[in-house]
This record gives structure tokens, C-alpha cells and sequence, in this order.
């Protein structure tokens, strides 16, 4: 009769695929990471190029701007220092 637990061969295979897609989201995860990490760096080398291309440092700076589509609020907090 099944009274609905699982056999211990049973709950360990389920635990090992549990384990293993744990394991497959941290590499994801992890990836994710290291791939924003780089366009973190890639942006910040962008807008320095152009904040020596305009002699333009200060973001406040009515000349300080950077491409966004029409629509497009900028944040309300300081995002870059």
C-alpha cells in the first residue's frame, strides 16, 4: 500500500536533482554576474571617453547627457558618482 512517502532510493534521486539544478543556477548566476560586471567597466570607459570628448564632467551639466529613447525617464537618485 502507498501512503504517499517516498522510498529512500526514491527521495534520493529527487534530492540529486534538486541538488543539481541548485548547482546549475549558481553557474548561471554567477555568469550573469561577471557578464554585468563587464558592462559595468564597459560603460564607465564609455561615458569617461565622452565626458573627455565634451570636457563635460558634471551630470547635472545641461550638456551632460546620454542617449535614451523619447520616453525614457532618468533615475531619481544619484546613479553614477
Amino acid at each position: 500500500m502507498h501512503d504517499g512517502k517516498m522510498s529512500g532510493a526514491g527521495r534520493s534521486v529527487r534530492d540529486q536533482f534538486e541538488v543539481s539544478q541548485k548547482e546549475r543556477r549558481v553557474v548561471l548566476l554567477d555568469k550573469m554576474i561577471r557578464d554585468f560586471d563587464n558592462m559595468i567597466v564597459s560603460l564607465d570607459k564609455q561615458i569617461a571617453t565622452e565626458e573627455d570628448r565634451t570636457r563635460v564632467k558634471d551630470a547635472g551639466h545641461p550638456a551632460w547627457q546620454w542617449p535614451r529613447p523619447n520616453g525614457v525617464r532618468t533615475c531619481s537618485f544619484q546613479c553614477r558618482k
